[in-house]
């Protein structure tokens, strides 16, 4: 058995803003989908369709950019409990 004693903020936050990155882009497509949807049934609603389009820049950068920052604060916390009260147990075979 080994302990992950430290983890690497860096490392940490480049996967959960990747990783935030990618639910953008998924909540981005069902975003535009609901848009296509709306102005099928509501024809005056062009509106909702560059709502969809905007979508697909604005959310993954801001979540990208949430999950960075909420990676070093978890990593940082991680650091700080492990030191404290010791890492979590992992068989690496």
């Amino acid at each position: 058995m080994k302990v992950l004693k430290k983890v690497s903020l860096l490392s940490v936050a480049n996967v959960l803003g990747m990783m935030g990155v990618v639910w953008g882009l998924v909540i981005a497509i069902l975003a535009i989908a609901l848009g296509g949807l709306i102005t099928s049934v509501l024809p005056g609603a062009g509106a909702a369709v560059g709502v969809g389009i905007i979508s697909i820049i604005v959310f993954p950068l801001t979540y990208g950019i949430v999950g960075f920052v909420a990676g070093v604060i978890c990593a940082l916390l991680y650091n700080i409990v492990a030191k404290r009260i010791g890492g979590i147990k992992i068989d690496l075979k």
